[in-house]
């Protein structure tokens, strides 16, 4: 496994063949381009289209061999075979992952007092992809009901399709009523509902996934739709219902529809989306640490304190400035280190750009690295406020 972090080059001297076959698929390839290709899912699940011509890294072959990484935006895990390389954040330290886990029940709305990171690295990364359910759900279900054409077995009364003779004469010896038969279906109620009510069962069954389903009323609005459309569930066993999604393609229709398809497959069968086993394939999911970092400085407690939301570009914050009429901008960026707040002076103008650091803590256990973080922010905030 090769462990880099985002934004940081980083110099590695031994790969093994996979590691090196994967770092030569990914590098200078845009985002777009890998996810059209693989089995990649990203949060949120829209940044490509505005992003997606980024690189999740680049390499470069030194004289001795070694090879030359950069990394930029996206954090996450991403494999192929049996190799996998895992961009962390580089405010977490120690193989820890605190700082993303924070941000990203900061950005969901979840307790976070009510939430421990798991010790174990393995387990820690794979509850990531407990975070992108609700979003993935949301999204796809604001595309419209998904519907298509599913077989169903019955043994009733109401006959209405192809008598299945065999299934017959061995559930209704002797005769009472009822007929076995099967039906092609144009219903909501179909394999890939299916495959979300057990996700669904599967994340009640955990402490962050209770949070996640119930995080807002529209999360729990959805929850609620989707387990009603898929009353019939529990007629197929999981594996059943797995074997059945792999097989069946999506209608183009319903294409936000297949990323929620992937993750459940990825979550059910708790492994890192290589649900297909499809060894040519890249997998993994990645995040975009730059937007989880705006929305982040952007909640409720901070966010007017910069109309902009300003994130890491002296120009990009200038050009929020012309626009709205501002002689101060604030430019919010996170450190390990607690360095005091710099002003620049924009030339021939009245305006100038402020630096304002937020101490991210160095704590290990969650609980802690919580606590510090929000007094953290208390002396970002109290800073920030006297710049008015």
């Amino acid at each position: 496994m090769i462990l880099l972090k985002d934004n940081t080059p980083e110099i590695i001297k031994d790969m093994s063949a996979e590691e090196h076959e994967l770092m030569t698929t990914l590098s200078g390839r845009s985002l777009n381009t890998l996810i059209e290709e693989n089995e990649i899912l990203t949060f949120p699940n829209s940044f490509q289209a505005g992003d997606g011509d980024q690189y999740v890294l680049t390499t470069s072959r030194n004289q001795d061999t070694s090879w030359q990484t950069q990394t930029y935006n996206l954090v996450g895990f991403i494999g192929k075979g049996n190799a996998e390389i895992r961009i962390n954040t580089r405010f977490d330290v120690d193989g820890h992952y605190n700082f993303l886990h924070y941000l990203l029940l900061k950005t969901q709305n979840i307790n976070l007092f009510r939430y421990n990171v798991k010790s174990n690295r393995d387990d820690s990364m794979f509850d990531l992809l407990k975070f992108i359910f609700p979003k993935y759900l949301n999204e796809a279900l604001s595309s419209g009901l998904l519907k298509m054409y599913d077989s169903f077995d019955y043994n009733d009364c109401k006959l209405k399709g192809h008598i299945d003779v065999n299934r017959h004469i061995k559930l209704n010896q002797p005769f009472m009523g009822h007929i076995a038969y099967h039906l092609r279906e144009h219903t909501c109620d179909n394999h890939i509902i299916h495959l979300i009510c057990y996700c669904i069962d599967y994340l009640q069954k955990d402490e962050i996934g209770r949070l996640l389903l119930t995080k807002d009323e529209l999360t729990k609005r959805n929850v609620k739709l989707v387990q009603d459309l898929g009353k019939s569930y529990r007629k197929y066993s999981l594996n059943q219902t797995i074997n059945r999604n792999l097989k069946t393609p999506i209608h183009p229709l319903y294409v936000k529809y297949r990323p929620l398809q992937k993750l459940c497959l990825a979550l059910l069968r708790h492994r890192h989306i290589s649900y297909n086993g499809k060894a040519d394939k890249v997998h993994g999911v990645l995040f975009d640490a730059a937007w989880l970092w705006e929305e982040y400085v952007g909640l409720e407690e901070i966010k007017h304190l910069s109309a902009d939301r300003a994130s890491a570009i002296y120009y990009k914050t200038i050009m929020y400035m012309y626009r709205f009429q501002a002689n101060k901008g604030l430019l919010l960026y996170p450190r390990l280190v607690g360095d005091a707040m710099k002003e620049y002076k924009i030339i021939g103008t009245n305006g100038s750009v402020v630096k304002i650091p937020i101490k991210v803590s160095g704590k290990e256990a969650f609980p802690d690295f919580a606590s510090e973080m929000k007094l953290n922010e208390k002396e970002f905030y109290r800073k920030a406020e006297g710049m008015f």
